[in-house]
């Protein structure tokens, strides 16, 4: 749609030039990125929350394998990692 290279004096004139169906998309466009970002942020700040709170739950439990609590966590990651709106 635009070269990479582009200047933002050359956006604005782009923008200018946009009819108003044009511009509509275009914004919708920028909305929808926008908030695309901000759930892909929430998910991944819910994530992390939810393995801390794994990692303190495996810490108080009685002594055991530190590998095979790593690889739970690791897994547990992969699965939540799968179940994400992105996926």
């Amino acid at each position: 749609m635009f070269d990479l290279k582009l200047t933002p004096a050359e956006l604005s004139d782009l923008i200018k030039e946009m009819d108003e169906n044009t511009f509509a998309r275009f914004l919708y466009c920028q909305h929808m990125s926008s908030t695309f970002m901000a759930v892909h942020k929430l998910e991944h700040t819910i994530i992390i929350a939810m393995l801390t709170c794994d990692r303190i739950k495996t810490c108080k439990s009685p002594a055991g394998d530190v590998a095979d609590a790593g690889q739970l966590l690791l897994n547990k990651l992969d699965e939540l990692q799968s179940s994400t709106l992105g996926n």
